[in-house]
């Protein structure tokens, strides 16, 4: 077992819930980049989004990756942190990753009524979430060891799923 996992995936897929579930059951740390990076910047993740731009916060998100690369247990990413292609390498070799897979009608249905979501702002979730998922998707696949779909599984299922997929690895 690699000490150290990755989830990777579209907001909404489960990464923090089923992470911490993940950490709890194997008694080791959970870290998600997002805090990580709030942490670093002394603001939330929208703030970041509104004050300093994506590009910025794209930047402090490779930042946040390099740190939990020294770091040992689960950690969640943020939803884009598969677009810096230095980023997926070091994901992918610091440890197994895992890519939690949803369809955006699932992932709208999850991220509904969230305020932490500044790419969904006035926007179609459902519309957005299926494009951006188009994007990225070549991007997780190539980053992940291993893919897990959580469309219609109870989070128990995905959870040891994951716990298998990591301990066989």
């Amino acid at each position: 077992m690699s000490e150290r996992l990755w989830l990777v995936g579209m907001m909404g897929a489960g990464k923090s819930t089923v992470g911490s579930d993940v950490a709890s059951q194997h008694e080791v740390d959970f870290h998600d980049t997002d805090l990580l990076i709030e942490d670093r910047a002394g603001m939330s993740v929208r703030e970041l989004f509104e004050t300093v731009g994506v590009v910025a916060f794209r930047d402090l998100e490779h930042q946040a990756i390099e740190t939990a690369s020294t770091l040992t247990g689960v950690i969640a990413t943020g939803g884009g942190a598969v677009l810096d292609p230095a980023s997926r390498r070091l994901m992918r070799d610091s440890g197994v990753v895992v890519y939690l897979r949803a369809s955006p009608s699932t992932l709208a249905r999850r991220v509904h009524g969230g305020t932490a979501r500044p790419l969904l702002d006035g926007k179609d979730a459902s519309e957005t979430l299926a494009g951006i998922l188009e994007e990225r998707d070549p991007h997780y696949r190539a980053t992940a060891h291993h893919v897990v779909g959580t469309n219609g599984r109870r989070r128990r299922q995905v959870v040891e799923e994951v716990i298998r997929l990591w301990t066989d690895t």
